[in-house]
C-alpha cells in the first residue's frame, strides 16, 4: 500500500513513520505514483517537501 503526503508536518510523515511506513526513493515509484506526484505539483502541493511511503500488508 502507498500513499503521498507532507514529509515535515509532526502528522503526516513522522506519524506514518512510527505506524512502520517506510519512504519510497525516486527510483522505487510505481507509473501511478509518479502521476499523483504531477498532479500534487499542479494543483501547487509541491511548495512544501511531499513524501511518497509504503508499507506491506502481508
Amino acid at each position: 500500500m502507498t500513499l503521498t503526503t507532507y514529509r515535515d508536518v509532526p502528522f503526516n510523515g513522522p506519524f506514518y513513520e512510527q505506524l512502520d511506513w517506510k519512504a519510497l526513493d525516486d527510483e522505487d515509484l510505481t507509473h501511478g505514483l509518479v502521476t499523483e506526484r504531477r498532479g500534487e505539483a499542479a494543483a501547487g502541493l509541491d511548495q512544501w517537501p511531499r513524501i511518497a511511503m509504503g508499507i506491506s500488508l502481508l
